[in-house]
């Protein structure tokens, strides 16, 4: 029988071949190819669009919209962004032609990013022509919208499909208006809420989210809790909010659970390892992420002695578990990481002191790390402190530590936030050579033919002030490799380390997801922006 090709493939095969371009500048090209494979890519490319809106005045929104445009049917997630030059009259503008111009009932999801207030009147248009919506967004409006959400209720009704509530507590009126949207969906999967942190009110701000946000369940003691897949909490204050938290909320149900940058987690810490140590309790979380400061009001080790506690009371069915605490004198316990070690898959441990400096475990604990958890395949974590241009055993328990990342077989991303040191005889200017010798020497060390490690990442990816006394940021600039080979001139193969971009990785295989990962850590700067 004759090869067939790929011409003669059937619709429904080619549409599954081209969905493994996720690259959107491959897309584009395919689309130039020829007419076919411009119809079966045009859905894919415009499946998600990000807009830039309220710059100076140009074709990009009327282009989209128009009639002609053979993607504009095919857009089901659209997001606005605020141009860097960002004016409010052409942000307003802009916005009313798209809620007005879009076609009816294609969107599912819909989100801002602006600068300025969204209008109410724009956001009821939007709602009235896309009732297919999957999500809803409270943030910021330029009149009050619980009054309105108060005089036509109706609004709401017409969306029948909401799985995702985004809130984004900026004052009294968005905190009444989620109370609303939480009262009228019940059966959502996710809900995002977040706290302004420079919100004014009498009483404290998370006595702001039970008293508003959940009003409609009083009594909490004998209300019905809701049943969430994904819960993210950001900027909130859980003090005196995790028992009534863990009443309207079921956190026996939640599969994905997000603390960041919440203060005094201890409390719901403590209350979570109370209720999943009950035998009639049982935790089915497949991904945590808990990253908090620890205040001076309680000992810096407290809020530790309570994450490792949960961890400990959690079922081993964690798969993915990111870990960024400061003002600590250790890292968080072996025992609560290994505890998982049947199910874990990413890892992200970041410890600091209170100076800001990176907390490493021990050799002997990242040896137990990687005997136990054999399943890992995305790390992320510090390595003992490293001096480029000096030899192995100058630097023995760096690269003990590399040894045993050899246990983990299905390992294809390590990102180490901890930079390497400049020896003294080196120059700054060859510090991004000497690195790639680095990372090439670890690929090196990990060759084989069990070996998946395919992806290396040095430092962070967040950004820090250059100095306490200016506000001037820098970019961390964390260092990222991909392992490649070449044949030597003997015929020998040669393992290089290839240096790409992060926005590369994302369309790269293998999916390293956990570089995606945003971490601001502190005096953890590249060492040529530390002497910039």
């Amino acid at each position: 029988m004759a090869p067939m090709d790929f011409q003669g493939l059937p619709l429904d095969i080619k549409a599954l071949i081209l969905d493994y371009i996720i690259r959107p500048t491959d897309m584009k090209t395919l689309c130039l190819v020829s007419k076919h494979l411009c119809s079966l890519m045009t859905p894919q490319l415009y499946r998600r669009v990000v807009l830039d809106i309220g710059g100076p005045p140009d074709q990009r929104v009327p282009a989209l919209l128009s009639p002609d445009n053979r993607g504009l049917y095919h857009i089901r997630a659209l997001v606005l962004e605020g141009h860097s030059e960002y004016d409010e009259r052409q942000a307003f503008l802009d916005l009313r032609l798209i809620t007005e111009l879009l076609p009816r009932d294609i969107l599912h999801s819909f989100s801002w990013d602006l600068s300025s207030p969204i209008r109410v009147e724009d956001l009821l248009l939007l709602y009235q022509r896309q009732k297919e919506l999957r999500n809803i967004k409270i943030s910021r409006t330029d009149q009050p919208f619980f009054e309105v959400l108060t005089t036509r209720p109706l609004i709401l009704s017409t969306l029948k499909l909401v799985e995702v509530v985004d809130i984004y507590a900026t004052c009294e009126d968005s905190l009444c208006a989620g109370q609303k949207v939480l009262e009228t969906y019940r059966d959502i999967d996710t809900l995002h809420i977040h706290m302004d942190p420079y919100l004014r009110a009498p009483k404290k701000r998370i006595e702001l989210v039970t008293g508003y946000l959940f009003s409609h369940m009083v009594p909490f003691e004998s209300c019905t809790p809701i049943i969430l897949r994904k819960l993210n909490l950001f900027d909130l204050d859980l003090k005196h909010a995790a028992t009534t938290l863990l009443r309207v909320i079921d956190f026996s149900r939640l599969e994905i659970l997000t603390f960041r940058q919440c203060t005094r987690v201890q409390a719901i810490l403590e209350a979570m390892t109370k209720r999943f140590t009950a035998a009639t309790e049982r935790s089915n979380l497949y991904v945590l992420y808990i990253d908090f400061f620890v205040e001076e009001e309680r000992h810096p080790m407290d809020s530790l002695d309570s994450l490792d506690r949960l961890l400990m009371v959690l079922t081993n069915r964690l798969t993915d578990l990111r870990l960024y605490i400061t003002e600590v004198q250790r890292c968080p316990s072996v025992e609560g990481i290994i505890r998982q070690a049947s199910s874990l898959k990413k890892l992200i441990v970041v410890a600091q002191d209170i100076s800001g400096q990176q907390i490493a475990y021990s050799a002997e604990e990242f040896a137990r790390i990687c005997s136990e958890c054999i399943c890992l395949e995305q790390l992320s974590l510090s390595f003992p402190p490293v001096t480029l241009g000096q030899p192995a055993e100058s630097n023995r328990s760096f690269w003990s530590f590399v040894s045993s990342t050899r246990q983990l077989l299905n390992l294809h991303t390590l990102n180490i936030t901890s930079w390497p040191l400049l020896s003294s005889n080196l120059q700054l200017q060859h510090y991004e050579a000497q690195l790639q010798l680095f990372a090439q020497r670890i690929f090196e060390s990990n060759d084989g033919i069990t070996s998946k490690l395919a992806v290396l990442a040095i430092g962070t990816n967040g950004c820090g002030n250059s100095s306490e006394d200016d506000g001037e940021q820098n970019d961390i600039r964390r260092a990222h490799y991909f392992r490649d080979k070449q044949a030597g001139i003997f015929g020998q193969t040669i393992v290089l380390a290839k240096p790409t971009t992060a926005c590369l990785l994302k369309y790269t295989p293998p999916d390293s997801d956990l570089l995606r990962h945003y971490l601001f850590l502190w005096n953890c700067l590249h060492p040529a922006v530390k002497d910039a």
